[in-house]
């Protein structure tokens, strides 16, 4: 089935010409600019997950193949991991706090990364990042999430003190993945990934 041109969100311009849609299955790098363009875009998608609003992709990303032909060029696109899962597209390594999905910023990582680069504030209240209050012990609870498990980094009287702990383990992480990865992601990623630093605010 050949695509129509249309819009999605009244802003992405689907103006590829070849098949998009095939024995029912979707052509995997047009799902990858689609989901963009509604986590960026769609009203739907920024009342459901709030951490959305303020996602803008540049203006070069609006149409599917400037999108596809960008991507092609990355090294780690369309490229798995060894559980057999493809790289994700991530914007926020190589530019810290960045929102917009753009050609100087988007990379592709592997889901062990990406998950690496996600942050949780639920728990932390206002203490730095990596940090917790426990009330029943009275003490300041480092930890951190590797490797899709929560490992405890000890209890502190001192907030900065345990943020200092998830500090020095973060940031090993982040090089530890580095060299893990680097043959396989974008050197500028490895690069990130090697110079990572944790700051309070994260």
């Amino acid at each position: 089935m050949r695509n129509k041109k249309r819009k999605i969100c009244g802003v992405g311009v689907n103006d590829y010409e070849g098949v998009i849609r095939s024995q029912g299955e979707i052509m995997y790098e047009y799902v990858v600019w689609s989901d963009m363009i509604r986590r960026c875009y769609s009203v739907k998608e920024r009342s459901r997950l709030p951490t959305y609003a303020g996602y803008q992709a540049e203006p070069y990303f609006h149409y599917f193949t400037n999108f596809l032909n960008f991507i092609k060029t990355l090294k780690g696109f369309n490229q798995r991991d060894e559980k057999g899962k493809v790289f994700e597209m991530d914007k926020d390594l190589l530019i810290k706090g960045n929102t917009i999905y753009s050609r100087s910023s988007i990379c592709f990582l592997p889901s062990e990364v990406n998950k690496f680069l996600t942050k949780s504030n639920k728990s932390r209240g206002n203490c730095p990042i990596g940090v917790s209050y426990n009330k029943c012990v009275c003490k300041y609870v480092a930890s951190i999430n590797l490797e899709g498990k929560l490992k405890h980094l000890g209890c502190f009287n001192d907030q900065y003190e345990a943020f200092h702990a998830y500090k020095l383990v973060k940031e090993d992480a982040a090089k530890s993945l580095a060299e893990k990865y680097k043959d396989q992601i974008d050197q500028k990623a490895f690069d990130a990934l090697l110079n990572f630093v944790v700051e309070e605010t994260d």
